[in-house]
């Protein structure tokens, strides 16, 4: 939906094995290349061949290297590294040893090499330099496949981890020019596109190829690209087979079929020549000339979209799992915004809902449990104090595609009005496990649509036993249930007070009213008293908070962000301070049971000439 830029970079590639980067290879000009450790912060040089290259004529060098020579470190296996020249070189421990596994794979023209420029002036840094693989492919299916592209055009294939090489620019027979990209697809080790580039040479082409035979034949796929603007890189989804990402000279574009046609994809990414794109954890990553990296995130369900039709008036597309974890995601222009915290979903809708539709998203634990339900007619809620009378988020239902976000919170406790405290009160945030979400259409045809994901721990809180998450739960469901109960006495309280007045006002001609107007008294100081200790209603500002004692349900709420605001396992503390506030609230629900029964039961009796202004109690029935 929208991109956001990260980050500022310049040339060179960088290459690091994806689950443990602890080693990560960074390239330069003339062939440089180096190892730099994150844990220890060391960092040595593991050139092929270290020579200085600085003002030597390439016709004259060892090895000729590109100012972007290919870094690849193996997916299959993370000790195998891939440095290109004008030979492929491999190593197996990490740099220490290098094998030339190909020949000359380049032109090799002569003409083409030696001093990087003139008359007046040699370029001798390694910008000019001609005659080098510029891309290098290895197959994320098959680790002795690899494919090799170069800037004067030839493009090669081994099937054997180098033993055998295959010239397979014939078979693609797209002349001169710069094989600017190859994108082995993560779904088929036969498949493979290439981005081809003429504008060096003088020709704005639009090329883009696919094989899937291993490069025997090339079909071109550039319909529905916009002409004069050569292709930088095409990739495929790693989520769903044969749909395809591009980048261009002005912008992005998807294909739902293999590259047989593409539709203009950049949405706010600004007009940019984009140099590389990357799928990865379900987000699409992309550099620009800019030097600046974008993310789109959760493409995979645009991806995983394709083939999927509306069943009904409304779909929920597959999605992503979500991870506990927190983050800021600032907003001020040159700086990164972090995706929303929780679970987004994305679905699409025939149609906007009418008057008379309801569209809701229900969301449920494993268990079958409704933890969340939204709604496009949400019901309204209790404000906090100082704020506007407000309804739950109302959900998005435009017609197409709309995404929200669930917080991974249950139901927010009831609330009592006019309340200002220290700490915010929301429902409890769910553990880690498999929850589903299901779209609800109810009009005049009702239809639904259901999806799986999981949520998952921070990977950096795994030290964290199973038994103390466990335990750190189930403290917070009994904090959560205890913090709705109170609300609900609450709420009970105040009403049984409001009646008892309203009673005492309309029984001025009552035979007993001084004994009525005693007893009323009574009950509303009762009322008040036991109020105070459960909330402080006279908190009207946040500076409040250290004039008024805080009441009980504030010490309970604070408990609760005491353990959730850190994924680390229950303090002796906080358990010690949990059994405290559960007896404090054993002796004020007994007192509250007292008056909302043998207080108020006995003021009825005083009215028993009078049943239709009796106190009627309203009790909610707790969970």
């Amino acid at each position: 939906r929208e991109w956001t830029a990260v980050a500022g970079c310049e040339s060179a590639h960088l290459a690091f094995n994806r689950a443990r980067p602890r080693h990560v290879y960074g390239g330069c000009y003339q062939g440089i290349i180096s190892e730099y450790d994150a844990e220890s912060g060391f960092e040595r040089n593991v050139m092929v061949w270290p020579a200085l290259g600085l003002g030597e004529p390439s016709d004259l060098q060892k090895y000729r290297f590109n100012w972007n020579a290919p870094i690849v470190v193996s997916s299959h296996d993370p000790n195998v590294i891939y440095h290109a020249g004008n030979i492929l070189f491999r190593s197996r421990d990490r740099g220490k040893n290098w094998e030339a596994i190909s020949g000359d794979l380049t032109r090799n023209d002569k003409a083409t090499q030696g001093p990087g420029g003139g008359p007046i002036t040699n370029e001798g840094a390694g910008g000019e330099v001609y005659n080098t693989i510029f891309y290098l492919a290895e197959s994320p299916k098959d680790a002795t496949v690899l494919w090799a592209g170069t800037d004067d055009g030839l493009l090669h294939l081994t099937r054997d981890g180098g033993k055998t090489w295959t010239n397979l620019t014939g078979a693609a027979g797209w002349g001169p020019g710069l094989v600017n990209a190859i994108e082995a697809s993560p779904h088929d080790p036969a498949v493979a596109y290439v981005a081809y580039r003429k504008d060096r040479l003088g020709e704005n082409a639009v090329l883009a190829y696919k094989t899937g035979d291993f490069g025997r034949t090339w079909s071109l796929i550039t319909s529905g690209l916009r002409a004069g603007e050569p292709v930088r890189v095409v990739r495929e989804s790693p989520d769903a087979r044969g749909v395809l990402f591009a980048g261009t000279e002005s912008g992005t574009y998807v294909s739902f079929d293999d590259g047989a046609r593409w539709t203009p994809f950049s949405q706010n990414l600004p007009q940019v020549p984009v140099t590389d794109l990357i799928a990865r954890h379900g987000d699409l990553v992309a550099s620009t000339e800019g030097r600046s990296f974008w993310i789109l995130d959760d493409v995979a369900a645009i991806a995983t979209s394709r083939g999927v039709r509306p069943v009904g008036d409304a779909v929920l597309l597959p999605a992503r799992n979500a991870l506990l974890g927190r983050w800021a995601s600032p907003a001020a222009d040159g700086f990164g915004r972090n995706p929303p915290n929780g679970a987004t979903m994305t679905y699409y809708l025939k149609a906007a809902p009418d008057s008379t539709t309801v569209v809701s998203l229900d969301f449920k634990d494993a268990q079958g449990r409704l933890l969340r339900s939204y709604s496009t007619k949400p019901t309204a809620s209790l404000p906090a104090a100082g704020q506007p009378a407000s309804s739950q988020s109302a959900l998005p239902a435009k017609a197409g595609t709309n995404r929200f976000t669930w917080d991974l919170r249950e139901e927010t406790p009831t609330r009592s009005a006019g309340l200002l405290g220290p700490g915010q009160q929301r429902g409890r945030r769910v553990p880690a496990g498999r929850y589903t979400a299901t779209l609800t259409w109810k009009g005049s045809a009702s239809s639904s649509s259901t999806v799986q994901f999981d949520v998952r721990r921070d990977p950096r809180a795994e030290l964290m036993a199973d038994a103390e998450v466990a335990r750190v739960n189930a403290l917070l469901g009994s904090l959560t249930a205890a913090l709705d109960d109170l609300n609900s006495t609450v709420n009970e309280l105040r009403d049984a007070r409001n009646q008892v007045g309203k009673a005492a006002e309309r029984s001025k001609e009552a035979p007993n009213k001084t004994a009525i107007d005693s007893a009323a008294k009574s009950i509303v100081g009762s009322v008040d008293a036991l109020e105070g200790d459960l909330v402080q209603p006279r908190s009207k500002t946040f500076q409040d908070v250290i004039n008024f004692r805080n009441g009980l349900s504030e010490q309970i709420i604070n408990l609760q962000e005491a353990l959730e605001d850190s994924d680390a396992p229950a303090t002796g503390g906080m358990q010690g301070r949990r059994e405290e506030l559960d007896a404090q609230w054993r002796d004020k629900r007994a007192r509250a049971d007292r008056i909302l029964d043998v207080d108020i039961g006995a003021f009825n009796k005083l009215l028993k000439d009078q049943p239709q202004v009796q106190v009627q109690r309203k009790k909610k029935t707790i969970t």
